[in-house]
C-alpha cells in the first residue's frame, strides 16, 4: 500500500470519525476487511491506504454507501462525519 494523498486522508478522517462515532473498535474494521489492526492505525495516519474492496467492505460496515467515505455525498447527522 502506498502513501496517502489528500483524498486518501479526506477518506481516513470520515472513517475515523466514523468509526469513533458508532463505537467501532480499529480490531473490528481490521477483522471486516482482512488486515491486523494496526494497518487501521496506519491508514488513519496517512501512511497506509485502502483497497477499493477494503473500501466497499467499511462502508458496508458503518451502512454507509461508498460516495460518502470517498466526499461524494454528505454524509448523514448519524453517520459521524465530522469532515463534512
Amino acid at each position: 500500500m502506498s502513501k496517502a494523498t489528500d483524498t486518501d486522508m479526506q477518506i481516513a478522517h470520515r472513517i475515523r470519525a466514523m468509526r469513533l462515532s458508532r463505537n467501532i473498535s480499529k480490531q473490528e474494521i481490521g477483522e471486516a476487511i482482512g488486515t491486523a489492526k494496526h494497518t487501521i492505525t496506519r491508514i488513519e495516519e496517512g501512511r497506509s491506504t485502502l483497497t477499493a474492496a477494503q473500501l466497499v467492505a467499511v462502508a458496508a460496515l458503518f451502512g454507509v454507501l461508498v460516495s460518502v467515505l470517498v466526499g461524494e455525498l454528505p454524509a448523514s447527522p448519524e453517520s459521524g462525519d465530522a469532515a463534512g
